[in-house]
């Protein structure tokens, strides 16, 4: 709205900073770059990729180290399979079925998109996920793709985002 108060911008910046510090103490001790719910053994890569895609947002009106941000796009590249998906860890997630697992790939891309639509590495998962997307009709799960192929510029973006749109249902003013 263009208005400055410094006395709110202050405290919004002590709250950023208490919380980032906070977040900080979930990275994995010995396992650079990893993060867990409690900080603790073994990392779990939705979490990481989570708070990779959380500080990449928060580097837009923060300082984050970008140190930080490559060891955590580094620890995630680790888990990286040959095919371009992920591996997890299931202890807090429960048993992950075939679309969940997806969605779950799908996620962590979706994060290493927002921090780095260009690195070559993630043209791997890219194509992992584009040819998984022809036999899936979740909705939430296309819509995750479609963040990556657009993050990407990929040239299938468009075709997703309109299979999206014809999947929306209208009744009345609302959609869904």
């Amino acid at each position: 709205n263009k208005l400055s108060n410094p006395e709110i911008e202050k405290t919004a910046y002590e709250y950023i900073e208490k919380g980032f510090q906070k977040i900080l103490t979930y990275e994995v001790r010995g396992v650079s770059g990893a993060f867990s719910l409690y900080g603790h053994e073994p990392p779990e890569n939705i979490l990481t990729a989570y708070g990779l895609m959380e500080f990449t947002d928060l580097s837009q009106v923060y300082d984050v180290d970008k140190n930080l941000l490559e060891r955590m796009k580094e620890y995630i590249f680790t888990q990286q399979n040959n095919d371009g998906s992920f591996q997890f860890q299931e202890h807090h997630y429960g048993a992950a079925d075939t679309s969940d697992r997806l969605a779950l790939n799908a996620y962590i891309g979706w994060a290493l998109s927002e921090a780095c639509s260009d690195e070559p590495r993630l043209e791997k998962t890219v194509s992992y996920l584009k040819g998984k997307m022809a036999n899936t009709q979740d909705g939430y799960t296309l819509a995750l793709i479609a963040n990556i192929l657009v993050n990407t510029k990929d040239k299938d973006a468009k075709g997703l985002l309109d299979r999206l749109a014809a999947m929306a249902i209208i009744d009345k003013d609302k959609a869904h």
